[in-house]
């Protein structure tokens, strides 16, 4: 195919190239493969590709190519060629890495930097490698305990390279780190994350997989902020197990300098993901609503106050929401509903006025009285964020100001008129000052607003009962809708549903999905000449993986009876779509 064009000019034959490679890696595993030249060959003419398609996501395919079939030099060479062209110079990479953003839109030098701070300065890093990786330093990390909500993140991160001898040496632009946790070494790809006294790593273990692993640097921390982590590693232990909406711990290992924690990796924290929208879509709010509901429901079950729910605070995993870091968390006793704190912790923009108010004193200290119900509020403030695209008090930049403002009855919280009526009485119900007053989470999840709608879909209300109203008098003939269906590449985070199950109960309506070109045009032909609304679905992989011979004359295949495509006598597979493949393709091989 790569003699049809010129991949650097011809953006689709650069896009198909790159769907192909991608279903060899899919169908031959590189764990079994990397000894073979022709498949070290493939892994690095895939990372080209990659390079004109995406420069810097492209350096992870050379690391894969390279730390996978080093015994080939040409892979070395590729790699070397590709940092030449790609890595920015010393003085422009230190340039772009001297600013960074604080969340109010001034730009503020980075300390860590000048001064040549270590990625990770505990001795448990392992020296470099011989070949060093560029991980790149232009990622994005989250800044720290700001107060405008999507905060504006740092521009920049450079990893430095930490030596056997642990000297502190200036940043260079190359590194390649690892972590040891356990005997077990993980190779770092980036940082993704930074709070405090600690950091986070999206890293690499010797079968491929992704994790997160969080450093924390003991060295400097007071008791107050040990403890905080050791209750933060004692809740997802315990919690992980009871909620797919709780981040796994897979290990973790405490020393009296450090802690690493080794986790489930993310695409993306619900922070950025909001920075990165223009709006939200109403379907996608609703299901991380639901996604957060579950999640916190599931940390009041066992006890526990969250008490800094904030976007940051949830991260985005195979396209649902799961609640990350309990550092601030607290335990409520058996039998008492509330907890007495000794001071404000939290992010303001979210905190709840109860957080704010001093309920008493004690030894000279303010206190505050925080519930579950105190957890409700933040979540409201989250919602509200997703539907107006700030907090409630994010317009008062004034700290004092806001912090009267919060816990004021008599200031009132602006609630624009929305379409959903549903969402508008939601954050209404959450953001009411007076906890006893407010909404719990069990009828958060009880509300209407997360009731599915059906009576306003007019193909199953109108189209897909007409024949049946007029007594077969009328029909819909030749109503087909035709829509993308499925994912393609890197699309499963938002094109993994089946959309299909949901149609499927709507009597009268019906569904086509073809499997393949010649499929499609004679099942599209059949849908437009039945007398019954149809909705023909096309899968998106095969506009550019399916190449077939399709007849130019027209003709029909029936809609009302199954392909089989291979007897047999023992067990039935019933599959539609680009699956049709996978169970044929299993049959033939056993």
């Amino acid at each position: 195919m790569e003699e049809r064009g010129n991949p650097n000019t011809d953006s689709n034959l650069l896009r198909k190239l790159i769907d192909l490679y991608s279903q060899v890696f899919a169908s031959l595993p590189i764990e079994n493969h990397c000894k073979n030249e022709s498949y070290a060959r493939i892994l690095v003419r895939f990372a080209e590709l990659k390079a004109i398609q995406e420069p810097d996501a492209a350096c992870d395919d050379f690391y894969m190519a390279r730390v996978n079939c080093k015994i080939f030099a040409f892979v070395h060479i590729a790699h070397a060629q590709y940092e030449l062209f790609q890595v920015p110079t010393y003085s422009s990479q230190d340039s772009k890495s001297s600013k960074n953003h604080d969340g109010t839109g001034d730009i503020q030098s980075t300390s860590a930097i000048s001064q040549g701070t270590p990625v990770v300065k505990e001795p448990r890093v392992v020296a470099q490698i011989s070949t060093p990786y560029n991980v790149r330093s232009a990622y994005r990390q989250p800044g720290q305990n700001v107060s405008s909500t999507p905060y504006q993140p740092s521009t920049s991160f450079n990893q430095a390279s930490c030596s056997q001898q642990f000297q502190q040496v200036p940043p260079p632009v190359h590194s390649n780190d690892c972590i040891v946790i356990k005997g077990k070494t993980y190779y770092v790809l980036k940082q993704i994350g930074r709070g405090g006294s600690s950091k986070v790593f999206q890293v690499l273990d010797h079968k491929k997989q992704l994790f997160a692993v969080k450093y924390v640097d003991l060295e400097d921390a007071d008791n107050q902020t040990i403890e905080s982590y050791k209750n933060e590693i004692e809740h997802l232990n315990r919690l992980q197990q009871h909620s797919d909406q709780i981040i796994k711990l897979y290990d973790y290992e405490m020393t009296n300098s450090y802690i690493y924690m080794l986790m489930e990796c993310g695409n993306l924290d619900l922070n950025s993901w909001l920075r990165s929208k223009k709006a939200v879509n109403p379907l996608e709010r609703k299901f991380y609503w639901k996604n957060m509901l579950e999640a916190v429901q599931t940390i009041h079950r066992h006890g526990i106050i969250h008490s800094d729910l904030k976007p940051a605070n949830f991260v985005i995993v195979n396209a649902s929401l799961k609640l990350i870091d309990f550092g601030i968390a607290n335990q409520i006793q058996p039998d008492v509903t509330s907890i007495v704190k000794d001071s404000q912790v939290g992010t303001l923009n979210y905190m709840p006025p109860e957080a704010i108010k001093d309920d008493s004193s004690f030894g000279g200290k303010h206190r505050s009285k925080i519930s579950p119900k105190s957890d409700v509020w933040s979540l409201g403030c989250i919602l509200y964020c997703m539907t107006y695209g700030k907090t409630p008090f994010q317009h008062i930049t004034n700290q004092i100001t806001k912090l009267q403002a919060i816990i004021d009855p008599s200031y009132e919280i602006e609630f624009p008129d929305i379409p959903e009526k549903d969402l508008r009485d939601v954050l209404k119900r959450c953001l009411v000052r007076n906890p006893k007053e407010r909404v719990s989470i069990d009828e958060l999840l009880g509300h209407s607003y997360l009731q599915m709608q059906l009576q306003s879909d007019p193909e199953s209300d109108e189209a897909a009962k007409y024949r049946y109203r007029s007594e077969n008098l009328f029909d819909y003939g030749s109503l087909t809708i035709r829509a993308p269906w499925g994912f393609l590449v890197h699309g499963s985070l938002y094109h993994s549903q089946s959309p299909e199950a949901f149609f499927a109960h709507c009597p009268g309506v019906k569904i086509v999905i073809p499997r393949s070109p010649v499929q499609a045009k004679g099942l599209l032909l059949s849908c437009i000449e039945d007398k019954n609304p149809c909705i023909f679905f096309e899968p998106k992989i095969l506009y550019r993986a399916a190449v077939e011979q399709v007849p130019v004359e027209p003709y029909h295949i029936p809609l009302s009876h199954a392909e089989v495509l291979q007897e047999g006598s023992d067990v039935t597979l019933v599959a539609w779509g680009t699956q049709v493949e996978n169970p044929f393709n299993r049959s033939h091989n056993s």
